[in-house]
């Protein structure tokens, strides 16, 4: 038995019908549980029940017409032939099958395979019809059946090793071809990774206070400003969307964070609000901002719809399926999803997760990738795991105080290493340049043994 499969015994329990592999496979699709990729392909004849094959019509014609399968589209075009109620109760249905682990894989495997049964029955019962008849041989007879079997189970695979390499090759000589990572803007970022990598997910841990939202904030903006044609979403599910807001307009507009949030502008400080707020119209309906999405299908659906090419998930352990009973279980599982959607779409995700407290007490205070919940799962799925450190919080060092670690921990497509970055945290910016002027590549280098720490901290 295959991995896909032994992943979800539930859906080959044999109390699951024709019918209810039918409800479960549209009705993930329905309520987003689910990508709309996974109508295409499929045809109407795998579908028994007529509700459904008129549903599968619909959401086929949804996905073809528009690039996504809308929930309002969906039930406005079943009300026209099925009326208000019968839709309502027909979607609910759909939608109420499907399981807490669903594999859309599986089950059109399931319901190709039920299709392909029910062919096979239908040829065998016209075989037993033409030899009761006595006027066919029957090894003429099954010899049509399997002919007609053939074509029923697709098996065509198109792929051309020459065509697929000769692209390639064109397209890096042209510079056409599709590009493996999104760059950053930010030289420390860019010369060490290469950028942001499409088709993957990054992770970036922290300890709360080292420097998460403002990376968040800054990497989005250099992301737009060097990559004209892209879009961004941030996905904020630890602080409300104005307080976002606020540190985005601090960034912009150079205005000290604290000032916004006490209420202490000065008139400057108004002027360049404004100011900021004319800056960023050219992100319009390219930069987007959401606290109220915590779970990855209502993020896949708005990546879909707004066209995103990366998304900044602050953080994940915040994520509904990642409070489920079985956290480990869950947390796998939506990595796995996140990352088959970026292969699809050719984006990126970007989660940030918060690192354990091990981090706080270690010697040197440098974080380790073992820091992260479930880091074997993260270190298996994502690509590339970053790790921040905002070592003046530890030493108070006065020469710390602008400089923000970056321990590239893994790149899938990269060497590793540190860099170390300026740092604003009153700003909510990064810098290329590490500032101020004094801090030179020493403080770059791992900390002092902790006896000599504990003078420094201990120094009046």
């Amino acid at each position: 038995m295959s991995e896909e499969i032994r992943k979800l015994p539930n859906l080959l329990n044999p109390i699951y019908s024709v019918y209810d592999m039918e409800d479960m496979f549209l009705g993930a699709i329905i309520s987003g549980k689910t990508d709309g990729e996974e109508i295409i392909g499929k045809s109407p004849e795998w579908f028994v029940q007529k509700d459904t094959r008129l549903c599968f019509d619909v959401l086929k014609f949804t996905k073809e017409t528009t690039g996504y399968c809308d929930y309002i589209s969906i039930r406005s075009q079943l009300q026209k032939d099925l009326g208000s109620i019968p839709t309502q109760k027909l979607l609910e249905r759909l939608q109420s099958k499907v399981p807490e682990e669903y594999n859309p894989k599986t089950a059109a495997d399931k319901l190709e395979e039920y299709f392909i049964k029910r062919q096979a029955n239908m040829m065998l019962e016209q075989i037993r019809e033409a030899m009761n008849a006595g006027n066919s041989n029957p090894a003429d007879l099954f010899a049509i059946a399997s002919e007609k079997l053939d074509k029923v189970i697709n098996t065509d695979i198109e792929f051309d090793l020459n065509k697929e390499l000769s692209s390639t090759v064109e397209g890096l000589i042209e510079g056409t071809g599709p590009s493996l990572v999104i760059k950053t803007g930010f030289n420390f970022y860019d010369n060490s990774v290469g950028g942001i990598p499409i088709q993957e997910i990054t992770v970036i841990g922290a300890r709360p206070g080292h420097g998460k939202t403002t990376s968040t904030i800054s990497l989005s903006l250099g992301i737009l400003e060097t990559n004209l044609e892209m879009n961004v979403a941030i996905y904020e599910l630890e602080m409300s969307k104005e307080s976002l807001k606020h540190k985005i307009l601090s960034n912009v507009a150079n205005v000290d964070y604290e000032h916004m949030r006490l209420g202490t502008l000065t008139d400057e400080d108004k002027i360049k609000l404004q100011e900021a707020v004319v800056y960023m119209e050219k992100f319009k309906e390219r930069l987007f901002i959401f606290d109220d999405v915590y779970d990855l299908s209502s993020m896949n659906k708005i990546n879909k719809i707004k066209k995103i090419n990366v998304a900044f998930v602050d953080y994940i352990q915040l994520m509904d399926e990642v409070q489920a009973d079985d956290a480990r279980k869950s947390f796998g599982r939506m990595l796995v999803k996140a990352k088959r959607y970026t292969k699809r779409n050719m984006m990126a995700y970007v989660f940030y997760s918060q690192l354990n407290r091990l981090v706080d007490i270690r010697d040197g205070f440098v974080p380790q990738t073992s820091d992260l919940s479930e880091s074997d799962l993260i270190g298996h799925i994502a690509s590339d795991v970053i790790l921040l450190s905002y070592r003046y919080k530890y030493t108070k060092e006065p020469q710390l105080k602008n400089l923000l670690m970056w321990y590239f921990d893994k790149a899938r497509y990269a060497s590793v290493g540190q860099k170390g970055a300026g740092f604003d945290p009153a700003h909510n910016k990064l810098y290329d340049n590490i500032s101020p002027a004094s801090m030179s590549a020493q403080y770059v280098k791992p900390l002092p043994p902790p006896s000599v720490l504990k003078n420094i901290m201990n120094r009046k």
